[in-house]
């Protein structure tokens, strides 16, 4: 295991090294919905969970919202959001692997419970969060964001209430994505370090 003093600072590197990403030209438009970006950003998060445990994921995904805040951008609401995002994937995934290791699950059991339950969590936090930025704080951007689903998708979408769930409900399978791409590559990548005996992790990868 790490020293605390260690897990802090890689907790921080990944950190850092997600908001890079974030920065980088390395996302990716979610076709239904072209204003949602897939973020491979994201998986450094995820690696930091499996290889140093809950919390140090957690600081991860802080000491990225606060770099997103200085350099991403919409703040502070995009970073606060991508904030959301990453933290329900985190809390998702460390539901799912308590749950496991109480039933002493292989590896395989762990990925799809964590890959159900952050799915579960991250959808249930972001609807709400984007209802409330959507429909409360920012019902502008209401007109935006039907607009460009009814230019995609060549459904009419009307700036109300029914076209706001119609974007919600797209919001979140894109959600469900992110998940699977966030969780398969960071679980692939760990466990070929592992196999290669680069790294130790906390995680039960047996």
């Amino acid at each position: 295991m790490l020293s605390r003093t260690r897990t802090v600072v890689t907790s921080a590197f990944f950190g850092a090294l997600a908001a890079v990403m974030a920065i980088a030209p390395l996302s990716f438009p979610f076709l239904l919905v072209p204003y949602l970006k897939f973020d491979l950003a994201e998986i450094p998060t995820m690696i930091s969970f499996i290889l140093l445990g809950p919390l140090p994921g957690v600081f991860t995904s802080l000491v990225y919202w606060i770099v997103l805040n200085f350099f991403g951008s919409f703040a502070p609401i995009g970073p606060f959001l991508k904030f959301l995002s990453v933290l329900s994937t985190i809390v998702g995934a460390w539901i799912g692997t308590a749950i496991c290791r109480k039933m002493k699950s292989r590896l395989l059991t762990y990925v799809v419970a964590i890959l159900a339950l952050s799915a579960i969590v991250r959808v249930a936090v972001l609807t709400l969060a984007n209802y409330f930025v959507i429909w409360v704080f920012m019902p502008d951007f209401l007109s935006y964001a039907t607009f460009a689903v009814s230019l995609v998708t060549g459904i009419k979408l009307s700036p109300n209430f029914g076209g706001m769930l119609v974007v919600l409900l797209l919001t979140a399978v894109f959600n469900v994505l992110h998940v699977f791409l966030t969780v398969v590559p960071s679980f692939v990548l760990v466990i070929a370090l592992i196999k290669r005996k680069i790294i130790k992790t906390w995680f039960p990868l047996s």
